[in-house]
């Protein structure tokens, strides 16, 4: 199915779980770990995939938010620590965009 410049299809399906064997362990560590709330971590985690889809045609990038997790879980941050990471890392990737880095 197409939807203007938008395709869905088996691969697309395919492609969005792409990453939930990486995912899921994080979320999990976050959450029993770190304490997140789980209802608001999984829901910003859908809703910023959505935008970076929507926004630039291309799956939101995992990598650099591995190293923050594995970081946070193994040394037990609060909430607020990991809200602090996600806010610096979001700020980060704007300056990169706004500076033309990210095309």
């Amino acid at each position: 199915m197409r939807i203007k410049s938008f395709e869905f299809n088996i691969r697309e399906l395919s492609g969005s779980l792409g990453n939930l064997g990486t995912l899921l362990p994080f979320a999990i560590g976050y959450i029993v770990v770190c304490g997140l709330d789980p209802a608001g971590l999984l829901i910003m985690t859908g809703l910023a995939c959505m935008v970076s889809g929507l926004v630039f045609k291309l799956p939101m990038p995992v990598e650099p938010m591995k190293v923050i997790a594995v970081v946070a879980i193994a040394q037990q941050w609060s909430p607020s620590m990991v809200y602090a990471s996600g806010v610096a890392m979001g700020v980060i990737w704007l300056v990169f965009y706004a500076l033309g880095v990210i095309r």
